[in-house]
């Protein structure tokens, strides 16, 4: 299989990227889907020769192809920005059989599945330690609660769908998990506010217990005219219980049809979305989003040395894009020329007199020792780790 990198290829990933960026979006790259819809395992397997779905898992050629492309996007620098790529979801929703027309061998089971999320998350940390990866999974496999004498969760194990959620979570190359939600089409019993809360507290008693972050990362319901009502309770639900991030099933420009119902558009975000972004901002002190108004920057230069400010407030801590503590000065010391984003613009460091910095990114006199000064409390890049400014 050849993977195109040009413009017609990976070229159009970095312009998404870059995009986002512009934009304050945060982005998760799934490096393939379980879903035919979308190509992913089938269109590996159907070309390399493969007979069953879940051949994906096991044949080491077609392992190998996809172990390649994941290299390739491991070791891929952004054509736009210059940054290099990072956190990865390798996967999006694995069973034994997907949609296509390659069916199910009959004998994937759980081991199968297992040993393929701890051999594609330990092959993606050799190559990348320092970013964050996860399955990708639906969260299926959580034992049944002493409270019920059935199973209240869907998919215990028929349909080609096999899980273990602490034992995903728990694998040591994952560093945080997902859970995905549709009340209806996975018919969970009772109504949606209460069956949906209740797996939700779920996985986050899970994720409590083995120590691990936890996203909300696909979730929807149909019947738009329950949506405010049901996605508050939701989300309510992921505040109380500590889930660490929430997204929607799906949102999408108004020219993309509603093919499956879930699609959210513009005129419907902001009333979804702002009661829980507003809610989860909350909890981060005594942060707010950024205003209008603009603060002058004092840039500096110093000798071998990384500070923070004084008076700071250790209990607050900043948002990107977001001011935070804003009586304190934030002082960021960086010995290599690495950049940040300041009043949403792409930067390098400006660490001299005779230095200048280039927009989107790009290093600047690597040589040079930087102070950057900051009453934002905003946020940059150091040693290729994003990273929060701490006021």
């Amino acid at each position: 299989i050849t993977i195109e990198e040009g413009k017609i290829g990976l070229e159009q990933i970095d312009y998404m990227l870059y995009s986002a960026n512009q934009h304050n979006v945060r982005l998760l790259l799934t490096l393939t889907n379980n879903w035919i819809e979308f190509g992913g395992m089938d269109s590996y397997t159907y070309h390399l020769g493969g007979k069953y779905h879940d051949d994906f898992y096991t044949n080491e050629k077609i392992k190998n192809a996809f172990k390649n492309y994941v290299k390739t996007l491991l070791n891929r620098v952004n054509t736009y920005t210059g940054v290099a790529y990072k956190d990865y979801v390798y996967t999006n929703e694995p069973r034994c059989s997907g949609s296509g027309r390659l069916p199910s061998s009959g004998k994937c089971t759980l081991e199968t599945l297992m040993a393929w999320y701890d051999e594609m998350s330990t092959f993606i940390k050799t190559y990348d330690p320092n970013h964050m990866v996860t399955i990708g999974d639906e969260g299926f496999g959580l034992p049944k609660p002493d409270a019920y004498s059935y199973t209240p969760y869907p998919y215990s194990g028929d349909g080609g769908i096999l899980d273990a959620y602490e034992r995903n979570i728990a694998l040591p190359n994952i560093d945080f998990g997902t859970f995905h939600l549709y009340t209806k089409d996975w018919g969970l019993p009772g109504n949606d506010i209460d069956s949906g809360t209740y797996w939700i507290n779920a996985h986050g008693d899970v994720a409590n217990k083995v120590g691990k972050p936890i996203i909300f990362e696909e979730y929807g319901i149909r019947e738009k005219e329950d949506r405010s009502k049901v996605y508050g309770a939701w989300h309510n639900a992921c505040i109380n219980k500590g889930i660490d991030a929430a997204l929607f099933w799906m949102i999408a420009v108004d020219e993309y049809e509603d093919y499956d119902g879930y699609t959210l558009y513009d005129s419907t975000i902001t009333t979804l979305i702002d009661p829980f972004t507003k809610k989860l901002l909350s909890l981060g002190g005594s942060c707010s989003p950024k205003s209008s108004t603009t603060t002058k920057n004092k840039i500096t230069t110093t000798t071998n040395s990384q500070k923070s400010t004084n008076d700071v407030n250790t209990s607050c801590f900043s948002y990107p894009d977001y001011p935070c503590c804003q009586d304190n000065i934030v002082v960021y010391s960086d010995n290599d020329g690495d950049w940040g984003v300041e009043n949403n613009e792409w930067c390098g460091i400006n660490s001299s007199s005779s230095c200048w910095s280039k927009a989107l990114g790009y290093e600047c006199c690597t040589g040079c020792s930087v102070v950057y000064t900051d009453n934002d409390g905003d946020w940059g890049v150091e040693n290729n780790e994003w990273c929060g400014i701490i006021c």
